[in-house]
């Protein structure tokens, strides 16, 4: 089902205006702390454009992955890259362009290392998640290099004061295709182990069975598709209260993850972990946080017969505290390590980066807020880099607000495209890709503006941005060689981008009982030397849902709607007239209706309906040679949850 073009228009156009925080957040609670921005800033004081996802949130929405609990928020969109795969683009910069942090540590960074990759949505048991941050906009001057784009932080529930478990068990089917069926079970528990110590513990079962549907689309064969998974994650982290109110924390998260084809091939096995261990005090009136920590992938692919490692070692140092009465400066320091190894071409090399920054907030004036920071980067391939901030929050009343902002961000080279080193070669698919130590790091410089508006039960914002983005990484030919029978790539900084785009949303509380919620994103991405729309980018994006609660029957409802614009994107022709054509992907629309049902404080059951009218992006279509959507048709799904 598509909603009419007409209909579509009317609703762009009466939204100008945007919320700068996720619309489902009730409009009446405060701003929340953005724990990303390293200093105690609300949403609506932070330098930048933040979106907030609660756990609420991903429960009504039956989300059972990172990607499916933040694809609805403005200026986000998934993509596919390849494999039947879909990865986030943040306001329609490249999927490996965004940073995604685990309560503010790294996770192993494999869209930059592992091709068609999206290893990096399951880390973290869903039901452990309190709530996810994401930050739209460079945030280099802050974490560095992989966050050009923005940061996405998986902030998990913490211990508290009481001791809390839960157990829950998940189910969903896809209602008009082979394969797609999941099933899941998890269980957790928090809360004091004595006066000195507390723990949090998470365990997740889930099972997925690899999806698949064919279509013939103008005698064209299309299909969508999606690969089973069987993992397990565990989470736990305890705390230890030292004298003088130190904290030391010791934190773990493992994950095992089988990959399978349709119907059931096996096709990689993925084991991952993050160690960490932290220490908090305070010193001269500045709290201080050391952390050490290490995030892995190991990833093997089945049937090549080989493994891409990825290891990442970090240790920083922060500080946040008040300068005056009027300043709060947040500094620190970080030493990093990124290493590589594929077993199949015996390559393994290391990167190392040391960097420090600072930010420091300013209230110039009781509304006019200042905030100027800056990152100094020293890469041992890529040199010296810095990375400004300049930002202006004022307030023109309780209920206006206004932001201007500019901001710096970079992308070094992975160890894999960035060394002289690396060479692999795959016949069976006919080609051979080289590193490049000559390659520059990709950079971006961002201007942003925005407008909000907060007058009780109304809420609207507007932001309006422009990228610069430069040297963004592609690969080049090299020519055929005959001897191997491949044609030889070898990665290159080619590509200047300009993006623009605005983000609209609103949020309106009509009652107690009903909540209306909108959101909008036109995207406007061009390659700076051939004025050519960049691929796999829609032109707009809609999100609107209503949630209408029954407290009296404990009973809450949402049924939303999601329209994904027209794009482009280059299909590769085989055979004796190989060629490449640029297709156009029609736009389409997605229904989704959920139920939560709360019996008593202990038993809970959420369930409903993804993809109301079985639509399939394949079947629309009609431009493209061949293509693999990773799209599903109607889902059913259903979960209990028990508190205990």
């Amino acid at each position: 089902m598509t909603i009419p073009a007409k209909f579509r228009i009317s609703l762009l156009s009466a939204a100008v205006i945007t919320l700068q925080s996720h619309a489902a957040t009730d409009p009446t609670e405060l701003s929340p702390v953005v724990v990303t921005a390293k200093a105690p800033v609300s949403a609506e004081d932070f330098a930048g454009t933040v979106s907030v996802v609660t756990a609420e949130d991903i429960e009504l929405s039956g989300a059972t992955n990172l990607l499916e609990a933040i694809e609805s928020l403005p200026g986000l969109s998934t993509s596919r890259v390849g494999s039947g795969r879909e990865g986030i683009r943040i306001r329609g910069m490249q999927t490996d362009h965004t940073l995604i942090l685990v309560d503010g540590k790294r996770i192993s960074d494999t869209d930059a290392t592992v091709p068609f990759s999206n290893f990096q949505y399951n880390w973290v048991p869903v039901g452990m998640i309190d709530r996810i941050e994401v930050i739209r906009g460079p945030m280099s001057n802050l974490y560095g290099s992989s966050a050009i784009g923005g940061v996405i932080n998986i902030i998990t529930k913490g211990a508290g004061k009481e001791w809390k478990q839960s157990a829950r068990a998940e189910a969903s089917k896809i209602h008009s295709a082979d394969g797609g069926d999941e099933y899941a079970v998890s269980y957790s528990a928090r809360g004091p182990l004595s006066d000195k110590a507390d723990l949090k513990f998470s365990i997740e079962h889930r099972k997925s069975d690899p999806f698949q549907k064919e279509f013939n689309v103008n005698g064209n064969q299309l299909k969508s598709a999606e690969q089973g998974k069987k993992l397990t994650n565990i989470l736990a982290e305890t705390g230890i209260n030292l004298p003088n109110n130190d904290l030391l924390t010791l934190g773990i998260i493992y994950g095992k993850e089988e990959r399978e084809d349709h119907p059931s091939t096996p096709y990689y096995d993925i084991k991952r972990h993050q160690v960490s261990v932290g220490y908090e005090t305070s010193l001269a009136g500045f709290d201080v946080k050391a952390l050490a920590y290490q995030s892995q992938s190991k990833n093997k692919n089945i049937s090549g017969g080989y493994n891409r490692n990825i290891t990442e070692n970090m240790a920083t140092l922060d500080i946040t505290g008040n300068l005056t009465d009027n300043q709060i400066l947040s500094a620190g320091a970080e030493y990093s390590t990124e290493e590589s190894e594929r077993t199949d071409i015996s390559f393994k090399d290391k990167f190392t980066n040391l960097s420090a920054f600072a930010e420091d907030r300013i209230a110039l004036t009781d509304s006019l807020t200042f905030t100027a920071g800056a990152r100094y980067d020293d890469h041992k391939q890529y040199g010296s880099k810095f990375s400004p901030k300049a930002y202006l929050n004022y307030a023109f009343n309780d209920a206006i607000g206004f932001k201007l902002g500019y901001g710096q961000g970079f992308k070094s080279p992975s160890v894999n495209e960035g060394s002289e080193n690396y060479i692999y070669t795959n016949k069976s698919a006919g080609y051979q890709i080289i590193g490049n130590g000559n390659l520059k790091p990709e950079t971006s410089k961002t201007f942003e503006a925005g407008l909000s508006i907060h007058t009780g039960d109304l809420n609207f914002s507007t932001t309006l941005f422009y990228n610069d983005v430069e040297n963004l990484i592609t690969t080049k030919s090299l020519g055929f060689d005959p001897a191997q029978g491949v044609v030889r790539l070898q990665y290159t900084n080619v590509n200047n981008a300009k993006i623009k785009g605005i983000e609209t949303t609103a949020g309106y509380r009509v009652n107690e009982a009903i909540q209306l919620d909108f959101s909008h994103t036109y995207l406007d991405p061009k390659d700076k030397d051939t004025d050519e729309r960049l691929e796999k980018r829609s032109d707009h994006e809609v999100s609107a849902a209503v949630t209408y609660k029954m407290a009296a029957l404990g009973l809450k409802t949402k049924l939303d709607w999601q329209y994904i614009g027209s794009q482009y994107e280059t299909r590769s022709v085989r055979g004796p007239n190989a060629r490449s054509i640029k297709a156009k992907i029609p736009g389409y629309d997605l229904f989704n209706l959920s139920f939560h049902k709360r019996f008593n404080d202990n038993v809970s059951v959420n369930f409903g309906v993804k993809n109301m009218f079985d639509v399939y992006p394949a079947e629309k279509d009609k431009n493209s040679i061949a293509g693999t959507y990773s799209d599903t048709g109607r889902e059913l799904f259903a979960n209990v949850t028990v508190d205990f």
